[in-house]
């Protein structure tokens, strides 16, 4: 069961009932783990094999989508180039620089979904957040493009 966010007590008189506070929102995004490409047993923090408790370099790694308790399907680049059209296989539309975080993307200045060009809005993945599969840079370009009216 989740952790209760508060807890408490409602009191009348003598009478008290115990009260907990949960979120009343479920998180559905996919979680992906680092496997390792040989025997795809997960892989902590520290690089370190759960089946083996030996360090895995970053070569040796892949990422795979548990589906049912310690079984997973391996997800290559080319999986996501082919079955998704991720060019190169990336999410994130591009693997981005420093200088592509946050609300710098494209490139700082230019990341409010509003081009220099009198309406051009950027709605791509190339824009914040960026993502690729989220639908989120199109979000905020509608929300951009309606408050402009």
């Amino acid at each position: 069961m989740a952790r209760a966010l508060w807890k408490g007590a409602i009191t009348f008189g003598l009478v008290s009932i115990p009260v907990e506070v949960h979120t009343a929102v479920r998180d559905k995004q996919l979680r992906f783990h680092m496997l390792t490409a040989k025997d795809k047993s997960r892989i902590k923090f520290q690089r370190i094999s759960e089946k083996t408790g030996r360090p895995v370099d970053w070569d040796d790694l892949v990422k795979g989508f548990e589906y049912a308790k310690g079984r997973y399907v391996v997800l290559t680049p080319e999986d996501f180039e082919a079955d998704f059209g991720l060019t190169g296989g990336h999410v994130q539309h591009a693997e981005p620089g420093l200088d592509q975080f946050f609300a710098w993307r494209p490139l700082n200045g230019e990341a409010r979904y509003r081009f220099v060009l009198d309406g051009l809005y950027l709605a791509g993945s190339g824009a914040h957040p960026g993502g690729g599969v989220t639908g989120g840079p199109g979000a905020n370009a509608a929300r951009r493009i309606r408050k402009d009216g």
